[in-house]
């Protein structure tokens, strides 16, 4: 796992709660990669309109690292964990953050998918 999961802070642009368990999601180039604007405004679109057609209502929250100027848009979705891993992994994605009761967790979305611990959620949100 890339050590920049690890140092993640989140971006909302106001709190509205959050739902006990959720995913964020991202469709951005993935680790290591480099895309086009337009391609990565096109991804988060598509993903958005996937989220939307299973039922869910996706708030946008940004990821970013503190020691670098990357962030990167995600969403908020109350998906299932392995739903939520399948979509990730559909939008090319190496890995995803998973909350269950304020505890921050990040999976790979590939068959080695499971919850490794990263810390406290609010404690790294800022509104």
């Amino acid at each position: 796992m890339h050590p920049a999961y690890f140092e993640t802070r989140f971006h909302i642009d106001r709190d509205l709660g959050f739902p006990r368990e959720f995913a964020i999601l991202s469709a951005h180039a993935t680790t290591g990669e480099q895309w086009s604007d337009a391609k990565n405004r096109e991804a988060d679109r598509s993903l958005r309109n996937r989220l939307v057609d299973l039922g869910c209502t996706p708030i946008r929250i940004v990821g970013y690292s503190t020691s670098s100027e990357h962030a990167e848009p995600s969403w908020i979705t109350s998906l299932g964990f392995d739903l939520a891993c399948d979509i990730g992994n559909q939008y090319l994605q190496d890995a995803l953050y998973y909350v269950i009761d304020d505890e921050l967790y990040v999976s790979h979305c590939d068959q080695r998918r499971g919850l490794i611990f990263v810390g406290p959620f609010r404690a790294r949100v800022g509104v």
